[in-house]
């Protein structure tokens, strides 16, 4: 489930070659035909899911600033990114208990 920034053709004939089922949002070209009645269906249908997802990376960035990484290296932001999905795991746990 992508975002519209990565609607383009090749990526959805890349997917499909690799049997993988693009599931893109479609976009409406600055300018261009608007969408079609299904393409507005279709990105309905994925709203929702993507929707979830989104949600915990703003939850992450207005809790934490989870807007850009904090050290140089690869192995501590690897690190800082696991404890900060920890944690936000563990408040969701207590929240659903």
């Amino acid at each position: 489930y992508a975002d519209k920034a990565y609607a383009k053709r090749a990526r959805r004939q890349w997917l499909g070659a690799q049997g993988i089922k693009a599931r893109i949002m479609h976009k409406s070209w600055g300018g261009g035909p608007r969408l079609t009645r299904w393409q507005q269906r279709y990105n309905a249908l994925i709203a929702p899911i993507r929707a979830q997802v989104e949600g915990v990376f703003a939850t992450l960035k207005r809790w934490r600033g989870f807007d850009c990484v904090r050290y140089k290296g690869l192995a501590r932001n690897r690190n800082d990114s696991f404890l900060l999905a920890l944690a936000y795991n563990m408040t969701t746990a207590l929240r659903l208990t």
